[in-house]
């Protein structure tokens, strides 16, 4: 079995493909294989990855109708024959010893469930992205885990993968929390280990804030009873919270947490009652 399957999905991103895939293949560690999915593009990307085929066979290719990164990451990771699953966006690019720290990592801490590492951005920003340190409720906030975090294969399966609900962005955010909510155990490597473009029109900074309200608000409603236990009430959420009220609306209108509050009203009435 490949110790870990690179996840390259791509929608017209062949200008940076080569790149990336160079990352790869520079890589110290050398137990990979790398899928890239090509996701409906109309530009050249199924050339430019079947001349990496030609030259290195550990390159394979997917093609499939456009259907959204989501789908485009579990139709690679359906394929993957490796143990661990590192995502890459086609534009993004990683440090050639990114894999061998994850995986020092992973062999000194076999509970661990995520390694992921430093990041610089490129492109419109150059600069180290000054990522918080872990914890679940900041993860719970916003998204502090780059996309390129490495998981084990069999976590993708526990959750059944990506949500392909989760079309307009963040969908990373989610899978995040999704895999990590009943035992976040992750590392973090210090150096830099994956370069994140930013672009003009980028497909994060394209989601705007009304989308990003309607995402939040799927992501509350999916995930009802860990915001309530990690955070007590809806007041809580909005007190620890970087985004404003309004933004978290989706949550304290949720149908989840509507019956959590009448069930709290129901149990303080309950001990009054019984004067318990």
């Amino acid at each position: 079995m490949v110790k870990v399957s690179v996840i390259v999905p791509c929608y017209n991103q062949g200008e940076f493909l080569d790149e990336c895939l160079q990352s790869v293949l520079n890589q110290s560690y050398e137990d990979w294989e790398c899928i890239i999915v090509n996701d409906g593009s109309t530009d050249d990307t199924e050339n430019i990855v079947r001349r990496w085929m030609q030259n290195d066979s550990r390159f394979s290719l997917i093609s499939i109708e456009n259907s959204g990164v989501s789908n485009a990451r579990n139709q690679g990771i359906i394929k993957a024959k490796g143990e661990y699953i590192l995502p890459i966006d086609a534009d993004d690019y990683i440090d050639e010893n990114y894999l061998e720290s994850a995986f020092d990592l992973f062999n000194t801490s076999p509970s661990c469930k995520v390694v992921y590492g430093a990041v610089m951005m490129i492109g419109e920003k150059n600069e180290k992205w000054e990522l918080p340190e872990f914890s679940m409720k900041e993860l719970a906030i916003y998204n502090i885990i780059p996309v390129s975090g490495i998981y084990r294969k069999k976590e993708w399966q526990r959750i059944e993968g990506y949500d392909v609900k989760l079309d307009k962005g963040l969908e990373d955010w989610e899978f995040w929390i999704h895999l990590l909510k009943d035992d976040p155990i992750v590392k973090f490597i210090e150096n830099i280990c994956l370069y994140y473009r930013i672009k003009p029109k980028s497909r994060n900074t394209s989601v705007n804030q009304l989308i990003q309200t309607e995402i939040q608000s799927y992501v509350f409603n999916k995930h009802t009873n860990y915001y309530i236990e990690t955070f007590g009430s809806y007041h809580n959420l909005v007190k620890k919270s970087k985004y404003q009220e309004m933004e978290l609306s989706g949550f304290k209108n949720s149908l989840n947490y509507k019956i959590f509050k009448l069930t709290c009203m129901l149990k303080r009435q309950f001990k009054k009652l019984f004067k318990l």
